[in-house]
């Protein structure tokens, strides 16, 4: 979120608070699954370990570390 968050001049929180939200405007803010290289759901008891171990999302198409 932070190398997003540079890239798109956006605070990382922003970045994190559009990830978290239901607004259909969000919707390509998204977590990235390397395994299977697509998008993923991610439930609301993933998110905070997703956000501590640094798992990337993909905004727009760009994956983000």
């Amino acid at each position: 979120m932070t190398e997003a968050g540079r890239q798109l001049k956006l605070n990382t929180t922003v970045v994190l608070w559009r990830l978290k939200s239901q607004n259909p405007k969000f919707n390509n803010y998204k977590y990235f699954n390397d395994n299977i290289e697509e998008t993923c759901e991610i439930t609301e008891n993933q998110k905070d370990i997703i956000i501590s171990n640094g798992i990337k999302i993909i905004i727009n198409g760009i994956i983000y570390n």
